[in-house]
């Protein structure tokens, strides 16, 4: 039996076992040391992936916050540069219309002085 001493009498000595089993019976120090060996492999193995996924992941987000930035970098410069263009044509269209207004003015003012002539 399991932790009992047993005493074996073989040609005339005396035989001590310690933990004396069933024969069919695993020993229980093999499974445990067996489990143990197993489960610091599995600690490895799942510190490792856990490394291997918190280094990938980094990488995949600071690429992506890369890319956003430029996105974010050319949308901004060419929000600038299409304010720009319609602030150069809103200028020209506005530089249009006070020549047509001072041309009007000129030729009103001929047509003006024109008939007070024939006055």
């Amino acid at each position: 039996m399991i932790g009992k001493k047993v005493a074996w009498v073989r040609d005339r000595h005396i035989v001590v076992k310690e933990n004396q089993t069933n024969p069919l019976a695993p020993d229980l120090q093999k499974i445990q040391n067996t489990a143990l060996d197993g489960l610091k492999n599995l600690g490895k193995l799942v510190i490792f992936t856990i490394l291997k996924i918190y280094v990938k992941l980094g990488n995949f987000l600071k690429n992506k916050y890369n890319e956003l930035k430029t996105k974010i970098r050319n949308l901004k410069n060419q929000n600038q540069t299409n304010s720009g263009l319609l602030g150069v044509e809103t200028n020209k269209f506005l530089k249009v219309v006070s020549e047509y207004k001072n041309k009007l003015s000129k030729m009103k003012n001929n047509i003006d002085e024109e008939e007070e002539k024939k006055m």
